[in-house]
């Protein structure tokens, strides 16, 4: 009986289903690959467009945030070739209103999210950013995932401002 049982499993193991193969990497900027991350994290309104000849995308946040993805790090384009761009910024604004003090709540949000950088922009805003880099290749999955963190910390960020500033 353990001769049967021993053959069933070894058999099992062989005849079991097929492993499928590993998903595709993201190897540089793909519009059409950032468009789907930024659906698939719950972004709406997509728009793609064009900064200083580069590629850039802009949407909405579940929470109705204004979201910019530029591509980043970029080989130069000559005529025969498009810029191949390496890495991805995503950035949104926020304008807490002139009761808060920027440097405070920006040096504030810097200590307590580490996935995210803040910085006081010359008009005022604060300015979130987060750089991914596509060097080694990131899969679709990962892409949807760091996006959907960000949009979550950026919800964060606004609930904090409106804190901050007395607001809601």
């Amino acid at each position: 009986m353990k001769r049967v049982i021993l053959a069933a499993v070894l058999l099992g193991g062989f005849a079991g289903p097929a492993l499928s193969a590993p998903a595709p990497l993201l190897q540089r900027w793909d519009t059409a690959g950032v468009r789907t991350g930024l659906a698939a994290a719950g972004a709406t309104d997509i728009r793609v467009a064009d900064a200083d000849g580069l590629p850039m995308i802009t949407a909405r946040t579940r929470d109705g945030l204004t979201v910019a993805a530029y591509a980043k790090a970029c080989d130069v384009s000559t005529a025969k070739t498009p810029a191949s761009c390496h890495g991805l910024e995503t950035i949104v604004s926020f304008d807490p209103g002139a009761a808060v003090d920027r440097g405070a709540i920006a040096a504030r949000l810097n200590q307590t999210y580490a996935s995210g950088k803040f910085i006081v922009e010359p008009d005022g805003t604060i300015r979130l950013s987060r750089y991914l880099d596509f060097d080694g290749g990131m899969t679709a999955d990962n892409l949807r995932a760091e996006l959907a963190e960000y949009f979550t910390l950026a919800g964060v960020t606004a609930r904090v401002l409106w804190q901050a500033a007395g607001a809601r």
